[in-house]
């Protein structure tokens, strides 16, 4: 028996129960160990059977097998007694085995944990996933005899319980819980989580500074508990002069932080940090933390591609050609004329160009085009790509999703103005799901774009179709390109 434990003893008394008392415990039933010694079939490990006895005398009965000790262990856990000194050292060992070294079924502790929550209320019993025998079998026994453990679990503070023997220092004989741990009780709450329980509670400093950054700002707190990642955000104001990523405390970030850790908030640091340091204006309504790791990344690319001076000449040589370019009545068509462009509709679209498409269509591998609503040409609409075969291969709106039948209805039109071949069918992908209209839609145009001719698909209307004078090398670009390499 460890001396925080013993010491516990010696300053609570309290009555000890007698696990092998048969008459006023009595054994399980012949089919109960029938079922038990069916489940004992792996030696290798140990077996635990828990039940809840809703009797005249409520009480929780544990069974381990172990194939080292003939026969089946008992023990009672029953409200206002401990176990003897012998069976507490005993009961403690098994259920600190690691989880591969016992066993109890997934449906068998799902049911029995559901029993305890309904006949023991007052233990403040939490669900336990089955993995965590030791904490749920360790809060039990605590929650049922006095001491200063049973005063935490049933304050709801679990996981500080669970630890208070790894605590540096506390008051075995205080009466609530700040009295026991000298701290105040919304604190306590905050380091109830595993992770900051661990690495405050066990080390007298960082439990003190612990308390510093909370008395800063405890002003700020909303909620009784905190997530890691807002925890880590307060410290990380408190240890940087009240600046994080060179902003004081940001409620928006904060609120971000719910449900986050650790990553997340070096996610956002970094992606405020990004953001301020571009030459482009991005919009400061924060990602969510499920797109922040991915947006940080982009902000990333984004400042390595606007380094990059070699391929923003040759994204605006490109755009100088323009070939593809096109003013509808309702509609634009527009090249990108550098990488911020590519990054920005990137950004704002949610989409792969970024990562998949930018240096080929610098290289003139394809072609990506911005098409844009006629009274919003700087706002990102629908991002599109034609293929070096002249077909328009890719036309999503933001998120990839599907623009509005109006804008396939304009492709039509630009297609025979720049004689492209286009099959709105053929744009969808196996994993696409358009709704109903925009099928209905593809359906009136099936019988129009059979073929891959492009002269049999295609009337050209010949009096608005516009005509560009193309040279060698528009056609052959990548002769041209290995003639200047000869040259060099």
């Amino acid at each position: 028996m460890d001396a925080i434990r013993g010491l516990e003893r010696r300053l609570y008394p309290c009555k000890e129960i007698d696990c092998n008392d048969y008459e006023k415990f009595p054994l399980a039933s012949d089919e109960e160990f029938a079922y038990m010694e069916s489940e004992c079939t792996d030696a290798s490990m140990v077996h635990v059977f828990p039940y809840v006895r809703n009797r005249e005398e409520k009480y929780v009965e544990i069974y381990i097998y172990d194939v080292m000790n003939p026969g089946f262990i008992r023990f009672i856990i029953l409200d206002g007694y401990r176990f003897s000194i012998d069976d507490e050292d005993r009961f403690f060992e098994y259920i600190g085995l690691k989880y591969d070294d016992k066993s109890v079924g997934f449906e068998r502790f799902a049911a029995f944990s559901r029993e305890v929550f309904k006949v023991f209320p007052h233990w403040h019993y939490i669900k336990y996933y089955f993995r965590g025998l030791k904490e749920a079998f360790t809060h039990m026994y605590y929650a049922s005899h006095i001491g200063p453990r049973e005063i935490l679990y049933k304050a709801g503070l679990n996981y500080l319980a669970f630890i208070l023997s790894e605590v540096d220092s506390y008051n075995v004989m205080g009466t609530n819980p700040e009295s026991i741990l000298d701290a105040p009780m919304n604190l306590l709450r905050i380091l109830n989580e595993p992770p900051l329980a661990k690495e405050y509670m066990c080390e007298s400093a960082l439990f003190e500074k612990a308390k510093d950054v909370y008395k800063k700002y405890s002003s700020c707190l909303t909620e009784k508990t905190l997530s890691v990642g807002q925890w880590k955000y307060l410290e990380y104001l408190y240890d940087n002069d009240g600046l994080f990523a060179g902003y004081p405390f940001m409620r928006s970030l904060f609120n971000r932080l719910k449900d986050s850790g650790r990553f997340e908030l070096e996610e956002y640091r970094k992606y405020i940090t990004l953001r301020d340091q571009l030459p482009i204006k991005i919009k400061k309504k924060l990602p969510k933390p499920d797109e922040i790791e991915n947006k940080a990344s982009q902000l990333e690319t984004i400042r390595d591609y606007y380094e990059d001076e070699e391929l923003n000449q040759m994204i605006a040589e490109r755009k100088d050609c323009g070939l593809y370019a096109y003013d509808g009545e309702k509609y634009i068509i527009r090249y990108p004329e550098s990488s911020i462009d590519f990054c920005l509709e990137a950004f704002n679209q949610g989409n792969c160009i970024l990562d998949e498409y930018i240096e080929d269509h610098a290289e003139r591998e394809t072609t990506i085009l911005f098409l844009r609503r006629k009274e919003a040409p700087e706002r990102s609409f629908v991002t599109m790509e034609i293929t070096n075969s002249y077909r328009i291969n890719q036309v999503y709106g933001k998120g990839n999703s599907f623009p509005p039948k109006e804008v396939y209805e304009f492709l039509c039109e630009y297609a025979k103005a720049r004689w492209l071949s286009y099959n709105p069918y053929k744009l969808l992908s196996p994993y696409d799901d358009p709704d109903d209209e925009l099928l209905d839609f593809f359906d009136e145009l099936s019988d129009i774009y059979e073929s891959d001719d492009i002269q049999e698909r295609i009337s050209v209307d010949r009096n608005n179709t516009g005509y560009i004078q193309l040279c060698f090398e528009d056609c052959f670009p990548e002769l041209f390109d290995d003639l200047q390499l000869l040259a060099g």
